[in-house]
């Protein structure tokens, strides 16, 4: 993945940064309006959403000084317009989540389904955030002779960063379609996944193969079967609500 960086005077800012901003404008967006059509109160969960990427942020662009907080002693200007270590992603990522949930716990959300509920709505906004995402985010594959092949030197290459945004936005359509019923979004957007990014997956480079699939194909097939179980699941359960109401 090409991530470059951005520069105002001294201060660098990865340009990852302004894509995962803009991709949080359309998945809120999208999530709000979805929330809003189910008679919940869409804006105090986008709220929320938010405040935990605020935080996210902010621990991934000083994670480093919260895990060496001598270092923001020793040199603190250096500290703070220095660009982030990779492993604070996931610090920061960790915080987000951690707020995120504890926020959604405290307006009541604690059971299963009240989890499953607001999961099943803000599917289809959460695959347009990670869609816009992926459109911003520059990543290459194997050669190409395509005419939409990304130039880079003397040849050509997939743009898989653009395969997989169309491969997310349809299947956030699909989902979001009003003949899916809402209880088995998360089904169809679990499957809609997993095959979009397995046929991506086959425009890579190539990798290490086991038992006839790469372990990022390994991991696309279960998020598929995943899909499909929660479709049987959901579908069994509407089934059997069905005999018991008669």
């Amino acid at each position: 993945m090409l991530t470059p960086i951005l520069t105002v005077g001294h201060l660098m800012i990865p340009s990852e940064w302004l894509a995962l901003l803009v991709s949080f404008f359309a998945a809120i967006w999208m999530i709000r309006r979805d929330l809003d059509r189910a008679g919940s109160n869409g804006g105090q969960v986008a709220d929320v959403f938010w405040w935990g990427l605020f935080l996210g942020l902010i621990v991934y662009r000083f994670g480093g000084a919260i895990v060496d907080p001598i270092s923001l002693f020793r040199n603190p200007l250096q500290v703070l317009l220095s660009v982030p270590v990779p492993f604070t992603k996931w610090l920061g990522v960790g915080a987000g989540a951690v707020y995120l949930l504890w926020k959604l716990h405290r307006m009541s959300i604690n059971s299963l389904e009240s989890w499953k509920s607001i999961i099943n709505w803000t599917a289809p906004g959460i695959l347009v955030g990670i869609s816009v995402y992926q459109w911003l985010v520059t990543d290459i594959g194997r050669s190409t002779s395509l005419p939409w092949g990304m130039k880079i030197g003397e040849a050509s290459y997939h743009p898989i960063h653009l395969y997989k945004g169309i491969g997310l936005l349809l299947t956030a359509f699909w989902v979001r379609r009003k003949a899916v019923e809402p209880q088995l979004r998360i089904g169809w957007a679990l499957l809609g996944v997993g095959v979009a990014m397995m046929a991506v997956s086959f425009f890579r480079f190539p990798e290490d193969v086991w038992f006839g699939l790469t372990l990022e194909q390994w991991g696309y097939l279960a998020i598929s079967i995943s899909g499909l179980l929660y479709l049987s699941i959901g579908r069994s359960d509407r089934n059997r609500k069905v005999l018991v109401d008669k």
